[in-house]
């Protein structure tokens, strides 16, 4: 979350090298609701920094959720604007849709953030993707 609530404050512009939004965002996050109407960490500040850059014609922001707390073999997509919400997991072909086709990955950064099994699943899958770079897969696990 650190990262895009960096990005986000930084803005667009010259100041990219600073670490503000680039031109193409795609931002996947993943949680489990507990019972119906509750929070989510971070869904609030996810859904207003994607409603922030819907339209701007500098940054093209897309934010996917999925929740995991529906029934199994449910599977449910609503879009709203550049927010999507799924419900189900995050697939391989998901990462792949957000990475983009094979030649335009050469700038191309990758930020993964969560439990262990996770992120050493979709880092080395991500590692491995045709046009992809190892260093510009990065990261941070949840113990």
């Amino acid at each position: 979350m650190s990262m895009i609530s960096a990005m986000d404050e930084v803005g667009t512009g010259t100041k990219t090298e600073l670490g503000g939004m680039v031109k193409t965002v795609r931002v996947l996050y993943t949680a489990r609701r507990e019972g119906p109407g509750e929070d989510i960490l971070f869904e609030k500040r996810l859904n207003d920094i994607a409603k922030k850059w819907k339209g701007n014609e500098q940054v093209d922001f897309k934010y996917t959720f999925f929740e995991t707390s529906g029934k199994p073999g449910q599977e449910e997509e609503r879009i709203t604007g550049n927010i999507t919400t799924r419900l189900r997991r995050i697939k391989h072909g998901d990462l792949f849709e957000a990475l983009g086709t094979e030649d335009s990955r050469s700038n191309t950064v990758v930020y993964v953030c969560g439990l262990p099994a996770m992120t050493d699943e979709f880092v080395e899958l991500l590692k491995t993707a045709p046009g992809m770079d190892e260093k510009r897969v990065l990261c941070e696990k949840w113990w």
